[in-house]
C-alpha cells in the first residue's frame, strides 16, 4: 500500500487484485471487501496483513 496524491492505493500481491482508499483509516477495510468480493466470502473470514512501502 502507497500513497497516491489524494488515494491510498492498495495491491493484494496474493491476488494481483487492485483498489484504493481515500482515508488512511479506510485501508483494511476496502482490502477486505476487494478480497471478498473477488472470493466469494465474508470480509471478516481471512487474515489481512497491511504493508506500507
Amino acid at each position: 500500500m502507497r500513497r497516491d496524491g489524494e488515494f491510498w492505493l492498495i495491491h493484494i500481491p496474493q491476488r494481483d487484485l487492485y483498489t484504493q482508499a481515500r482515508f488512511e483509516g479506510e485501508v483494511e477495510l476496502m482490502g477486505r471487501d476487494v478480497v471478498a468480493i473477488e472470493d466469494d466470502v465474508a470480509p471478516d473470514s481471512f487474515d489481512l496483513d497491511v504493508v506500507y512501502e
